[in-house]
This record gives C-alpha cells, structure tokens and sequence, in this order.
C-alpha cells in the first residue's frame, strides 16, 4: 500500500487575503469601541487595601509641604482611603437627604427628561464639601439641581488616612425619574 501524503496546500488567494484585512480592520473597530466606552464610564472608587493610599494631585498643584502635616492634608486630595468619609446618617442618611431636598425642574419634566447625573466633589479634612462638579449629566436643568442639593449638604464625617483627617474626591450618583 503507498504511503499516504496529505493533499499540497491550497494556494493563497487574494479574497484571503481581503477576508484578513477585513477581519482586522473590524478587531480594531471592536476594541476602539470598547476602551472608548470604558472611558465613558464613571470611575468607581476601589474598596481600600495596600494600594488605596496614592493621592492624586493636578500638574499645576503645588508638592505638598513635608514640615506641617495639616497643609499636606488639606492640599492632597486621595482618591480612596483607609476610612473613606460618610455623609451624615450614613449612605442611607444621603439617600433620604437627596430625596427630601431634589425638586424636579419643571423644563425637565416637560422635556421628558429623565437619568442618572454624576455630581464630584472633594470631601475636605473638616467634612466640608468643596470643588462641586457634574461628571456627566443630562440637561434640562437636572444637572444644577443636583449641584444646588450637593452644594448645600451639611459637613460629612471626613475620610481617614492613616489616622489624620485627610481631603478625599468622592462621587455621587443623582437619579432623575418621571413618574
């Protein structure tokens, strides 16, 4: 019985080499969308541990002072701390508070519109809040709403790192629902 050999290769033909080209080309449109939608989202706060220490400071901030540990406290701002700050009477303290204060914009309700807004702020080494600003928002008047309500809450117990009253960015999401 002769040996058996496999059958020569097929020979590489240009609608492969299209079919590669265009399965690439829509790799590379996959991921852009998917690393663009991850940047779209908002960054949510990691729970503490080992790592959670790191400040974030702005390019144009000044290094923070070595010699009066107070100034490097308040010109820090971490972004996750051992003890991270609580609004009064807890997250659900923070819930009953945004329902009482929130009014619906009346151009909002006629619109029809209607979200979730992101609302960044600072919580500072004496629970004040500060540096108010809406991440993402929706419009219609929804987005100075919740920055009128974030604005005027009462001071937060402050975050804690490593024992000292520390200036944490927290984020707050505000939901906009018709009934």
């Amino acid at each position: 019985m002769p040996p058996l050999t496999p059958p020569p290769p097929r020979p590489f033909r240009r609608s492969d080499q299209v079919l590669l080209i265009v399965f690439g080309l829509a790799l590379v449109l996959v991921l852009a969308g998917f690393f663009w939608w991850q940047a779209s989202l908002p960054r949510a706060v990691p729970a503490a541990g080992p790592a959670a220490a790191t400040p974030t400071r702005r390019s144009d901030q000044a290094a923070p002072r070595t010699d009066d540990s107070l100034a490097v406290a308040a010109e820090t701002v971490y972004a996750n701390v051992d003890q991270m700050p609580q609004p009064p009477g807890g997250m659900d303290g923070l819930t009953q508070y945004l329902s009482r204060n929130i009014k619906y914009p009346a151009a909002a309700q006629l619109q029809g519109v209607q979200g979730r807004i992101y609302v960044s702020f600072v919580v500072g080494p004496t629970g004040e809040i500060r540096n108010t600003h809406v991440s993402r928002g929706i419009g219609g008047g929804c987005d100075e709403e919740a920055l009128r309500v974030i604005r005027q809450m009462p001071a937060w117990t402050p975050g804690r790192q490593d024992g000292r009253a520390v200036s944490v960015a927290y984020t707050v999401p505000v939901t906009f629902t018709l009934q």
